[in-house]
């Protein structure tokens, strides 16, 4: 009877090694994938919100504020300037930095020298345009026993003057009234000046006794 029971106990042992060895590689499968879990949850990364300078398909339009991964940014869409940062954390590279300055005062050198370009024009044309006006005339009424004007002659009646006549506009800053009142109150010739950029031209304002 004993060799019966230890005979019993002997096919009971294997069958317990072998439960332990079924159990081992299901709690390795659950370290395994914990473990990959952590791993991706530690390298995913936090989208950036980004301010895109055009359109961009799939993203939005120009000027929209959008929810990016960080390496599209990184890798495509700042190379290409089609979307700058915002975050206030974002510090850009010293010298990727140099280059973004340089290339706003390039780009406002531009715009002022275009801007300059086309005053300079303008203020060629209206210095022509005056050139051809020799004389300007208005009469006045007479104080009895005077040669002085009951009306004066003001800068806003040259300006008007030049604009009826002569189709030019001038700013009522360019025009000086050579007189003590900067108006004129006689009659006779009166130089008055225009002053366009840096050059003045000088015209005559001709005052008649209104007849």
């Amino acid at each position: 009877m004993a060799t019966g029971i230890q005979g019993k106990a002997d096919k009971k042992a294997p069958r317990k090694e072998k439960m332990s060895f079924i159990l081992r590689p299901s709690t390795a499968r659950a370290t395994f994938c914990a473990t990959q879990i952590i791993k991706r949850s530690a390298h995913k990364k936090v989208n950036l919100q980004v301010r895109l300078n055009e359109y961009v398909e799939g993203l939005g339009k120009k000027g929209e504020v959008v929810s990016v991964r960080p390496g599209l940014m990184r890798n495509i869409l700042f190379p290409t300037k089609k979307a700058s940062y915002i975050s206030k954390d974002y510090q850009p590279e010293p010298e990727q930095e140099l280059n973004d300055m340089d290339e706003i005062l390039k780009q406002t050198n531009e715009r002022l020298m275009e801007k300059e370009a086309v005053a300079l024009k303008k203020d060629q044309e209206l210095l022509t345009n005056l050139k051809n006006v020799y004389e300007i005339k208005f009469s006045r009424a007479v104080i009895p026993g005077s040669e002085n004007t009951f009306g004066s002659v003001t800068a806003e009646d040259i300006i008007n003057k030049l604009k009826e006549e002569y189709n030019v506009t001038v700013e009522r800053a360019t025009i000086q009234v050579k007189s003590e009142s900067g108006r004129i109150k006689s009659l006779g010739s009166h130089p008055v000046s225009v002053q366009i950029g840096h050059q003045t031209v000088e015209l005559t304002v001709q005052v008649d006794p209104t007849a």
